[in-house]
């Protein structure tokens, strides 16, 4: 099934640019920092959310501009359906299964992440249409939207594939930041603190 989905999205010449430098700036102080962390290792000073188990990283809750969502357990394959989702998650150690990136690059990645990406298999979702049964297919954990606005008509239809999350709650009036997107992605992929190290070294 066809959905409308692209029309809310814009891209700029200076987005992706600021993309290139946020990925390389991240993955370049995350180098050192990913092996050594433990990413079932709680935060000793956070308290346990409603029905997760103490010293456990999963189950957790996200909020986000369309409420909350619960993941069961720390995500494996990732369907980002924002602009530069792709690039934070990459900057965390995950490449999404599917991405909608940046249309002038024939897997919808920068030439600045392909080395993060080595042989790993991409679907790219090209166009101003989005083949629902195409994400399905991908079967995926989760399905992000975190830097570009998800209409709330394909919402639904998304979420019988899989937990979605979207754009981070509160005002939205110019966007999400640099670091409310680094945020986010720390808390669906456990990796809180190195998203934080990352937001300080900026």
């Amino acid at each position: 099934m066809l959905v409308p989905w692209k029309a809310r999205r814009t891209r700029s010449l200076s987005s992706v640019s600021m993309a290139g430098l946020l990925l390389v700036g991240l993955l370049t102080g995350c180098s050192g920092s990913l092996e050594e962390a433990d990413p079932q290792e709680s935060d000793p000073g956070e308290a346990p959310a409603a029905g997760e188990e103490a010293g456990s990283a999963y189950p957790r809750t996200i909020e986000h501009e369309f409420g909350e969502t619960v993941l069961e357990e720390k995500p494996e394959r990732l369907v980002t359906l924002g602009a530069q989702d792709h690039d934070y998650a990459l900057a965390l150690g995950s490449v999404p299964v599917g991405n909608s990136g940046f249309t002038f690059y024939e897997d919808g990645i920068g030439p600045w992440a392909e080395e993060y990406v080595e042989d790993a298999d991409l679907t790219f979702f090209r166009g101003s249409e989005l083949q629902l049964e195409e994400v399905a297919a991908l079967e995926p954990d989760v399905i992000t939207s975190v830097t570009s606005e998800l209409p709330e008509e394909i919402l639904a239809q998304l979420e019988d594939i899989a937990p979605v999350i979207g754009r981070p709650s509160g005002p939205l009036e110019d966007g999400v930041t640099m670091g409310q997107a680094a945020e986010a992605f720390g808390q669906i992929l456990d990796q809180k603190d190195q998203a934080a190290d990352q937001n300080d070294r900026r």
